[in-house]
């Protein structure tokens, strides 16, 4: 089986979050049936999840995974303390998309979407809050009857 995993989480994450992060990315990057991780670059569990999975890769010289970081803008357009983890990614995908207040982010959706779309089930490192970014890939993936796998994390997108 060749499953290609996106990875979607909340902003915001506590000690116990990079714990649960980590052993879930641990068992991701491990398993010989994922062939790609996406992730969005964001602040977060996105960050969070592919700085372990770029460490835990080179750790056990696994170099057929394919890590690829997916930004709605350009890299350079991410918030400062994302970029440099995100251009370490095996690939860099900028979609473009200017980022604005005005049309509600619609630009982080575009992305979300991308990602769901070009995956076979997504991971979703969530605290439950209805009203995130989050869910709204969760709601999405559902909806193209994704598979989705919810780790519980107690930060939040607020």
């Amino acid at each position: 089986m060749n499953r290609v995993i996106t990875i979607t989480g909340n902003r915001n994450t506590t000690t116990n979050d990079l714990h649960t992060i980590l052993g879930a990315i641990e068992g991701l990057v491990c398993d010989p049936s994922v062939s790609a991780i996406y992730f969005g670059g964001a602040r977060g569990a996105d960050t969070i999840a592919l700085n372990a999975a770029l460490s835990i890769k080179e750790a056990i010289g696994r170099d057929d995974i394919n890590l690829v970081c997916i930004v709605p803008d350009t890299v350079d357009k991410q918030p400062v303390e994302t970029r440099e983890v995100s251009k370490q990614a095996d690939k860099l995908i900028e979609l473009g998309n200017t980022i604005t207040t005005s049309d509600g982010y619609s630009s982080y959706h575009a992305r979300n979407h991308y990602m769901v779309n070009s995956s076979t089930e997504v991971v979703a490192f969530w605290n439950g809050d209805i009203r995130s970014g989050t869910w709204s890939t969760i709601k999405y993936a559902k909806a193209i009857k994704k598979p989705v796998t919810i780790v519980k994390i107690e930060g939040s997108d607020k």
